[in-house]
């Protein structure tokens, strides 16, 4: 299972998912064996590569209104608020 059932904040996301975050409060990326793209809800992409890991925080009293994670090898996401989906 890719989502941890028992801690629904984290996902693994393999090369063949794409993982969708909505209005979360912040993300955290951690690419591992290959690279992992974000893109934000105004289509800016952020590519990082593997054993980097990319934090995303809200400024106060707003949240990150959506961002789309996929990775080519794994990617490692845990998500502070909002909801994600994993396809």
């Amino acid at each position: 299972m890719s989502q941890n059932a028992q801690a629904p904040f984290l996902f693994t996301v393999t090369s063949a998912n794409t993982l969708t975050i909505t209005f979360a409060r912040s993300v955290s990326v951690l690419a591992s064996g290959g690279t992992a793209t974000i893109v934000n809800a105004v289509s800016q992409t952020m590519t990082i590569p593997s054993a980097t890991t990319l934090e995303l925080s809200a400024d106060t009293g707003n949240t990150l209104s959506q961002l789309v994670i996929t990775a080519t090898s794994t990617a490692f996401v845990v998500m502070i608020g909002g909801n994600g989906t994993l396809v």
